[in-house]
């Protein structure tokens, strides 16, 4: 059984000394892993910036850049998050910041506090979706990092016509997609009928990419949205469950702005459970 973890919502506005400390945390273990990078923050309204408008491009931040390569240089595989991993000036949900809201689905959160997904945006289409995934990839190119051969979809959500435009220009996905009623009969797409599921292994899917596995969540410390705190004790026993699966992965994710204690805590269990952690590429193949 094998095991792959990812560290996600890297962005220009992430920290370099916690990008690093990661990466040398997980070279000392001799793990291989994937690194989600948004190439574009932006907080339009200035939520996180005293009310005055940001955006940082890659190539507008050094620092993190010569993280980036640190990584790849200790392991690491680039993947692409996105293009700025939100949705206009709006709160979709929350914020309208990078890595907090959708960017290719709508979406709000109601009244018990629960995400509502709504659809794809008004604009969805294939040309509009290629716009910015060529734009993610312009600035990767701009930041002088090599082209990402692995798209993971910001919040998992894209329309069907979004998920042909990521298999175009990537080797494979990583996530948990969505599938819309229609897709399989060949029918017009109902893209308010639709259901989301994850793999405890490659598959290839119905829209013709290669959709590596991430089946056992990710470190949560505190409820968020009605969902409970996930631990890694709760992380350990996915995996545990998932060595029913013959040939199954133990896919996790974490965010590098967490200590490293929890990660190590996290890989210690799931090596204990006899998993051998691989390179996303791996995967892949």
């Amino acid at each position: 059984h094998r095991a792959f973890v990812r560290l996600e919502d890297i962005s220009p506005g992430s920290d370099p000394t916690e990008l690093r400390t990661m990466a040398d945390y997980l070279a000392s273990q001799n793990i291989p892993y994937g690194i989600n990078v948004i190439p574009v923050y932006t907080d339009p309204r200035g939520v996180y910036n005293n009310g005055t408008p940001q955006t940082i491009t890659l190539a507008q931040a050094p620092d993190v850049v010569a993280a980036l390569q640190y990584m790849l240089a200790h392991g690491a595989v680039l993947m692409n998050h996105g293009y700025t991993h939100q949705y206009s000036n709006v709160n979709n949900p929350y914020t309208g910041v990078t890595a907090d809201d959708f960017e290719f689905f709508r979406s709000h959160v109601d009244a018990a506090n629960n995400v509502v997904y709504d659809g794809p945006p008004a604009e969805d289409s294939t040309a509009w979706a290629q716009s910015r995934v060529t734009a993610a990839l312009a600035g990767f190119a701009a930041a002088g990092l090599p082209r990402p051969a692995l798209w993971t979809t910001p919040h998992y959500a894209a329309s069907a016509a979004d998920y042909r435009v990521f298999g175009q220009n990537y080797t494979a996905r990583l996530e948990r997609p969505l599938y819309f009623a229609g897709t399989l009969s060949g029918a017009p797409v109902n893209p308010g009928r639709y259901i989301g599921q994850f793999f405890p292994y490659a598959v290839k899917d119905v829209y013709g990419t290669t959709v590596l596995p991430e089946d056992i969540g990710n470190y949560e410390p505190v409820p968020v949205n009605n969902h409970p705190a996930r631990l890694p004790a709760d992380l350990i026993n996915s995996a545990r469950a998932n060595l029913a699966v013959r040939d199954g992965v133990a896919s996790f994710f974490y965010h590098p702005y967490y200590p490293v204690a929890p990660l190590q805590q996290t890989i210690d269990g799931i090596r204990a459970l006899g998993y051998t952690f691989v390179g996303p590429m791996d995967l892949a193949n």
